[in-house]
């Protein structure tokens, strides 16, 4: 089994990797993290400092890249060997991407918990990852971890 654990350096994406660990037979499978620098709203304002926006795109793809290396850590700790993935662009295309060009059996997302108003403004990673991808899905919302 081919599993992919999104992770965005949250509690609630340390929670989902705990509760997959708990739930599945991680240690039997292959297990991915994608990591993903979403760079689009961080850059929107910068438009008169390319310097700046330099600046700020660097920062948020390093950030991208530890927030998966302490994915694996934490998955290492459980005894569980994984493959960390860096990306960047929006975070639900990269995820569904990823997850297809690695032909996974299943994705690991946590939820944020957003309320109605929220999602309407910012989106919904998970609710976008999980309407568009056909195989499963497994959301970890927070108060579950």
């Amino acid at each position: 089994m081919k599993i992919l654990i999104a992770t965005d350096g949250t509690p609630a994406s340390e929670g989902a990797i705990r509760e997959a660990a708990r739930l599945l037979p991680l240690k039997d499978a292959e297990v991915h993290v994608a990591c993903v620098a979403d760079l689009l709203p961080l850059v929107a304002g910068y438009e008169a400092s390319a310097a700046a926006a330099t600046i700020v795109i660097e920062q948020q793809l390093a950030g991208a890249h530890l927030d998966g290396a302490k994915a694996v850590a934490l998955l290492a700790e459980l005894g569980v060997p994984a493959t960390a993935h860096d990306r960047e662009g929006d975070p639900a295309t990269e995820i569904l991407a990823l997850g297809r060009s690695l032909a996974v059996d299943l994705l690991v997302l946590g939820a944020h918990g957003k309320n109605g108003f929220e999602r309407l403004i910012f989106g919904s990673t998970s609710d976008a990852v999980a309407h568009r991808w056909d195989g499963a899905v497994l959301i970890v919302r927070p108060q579950a971890s």
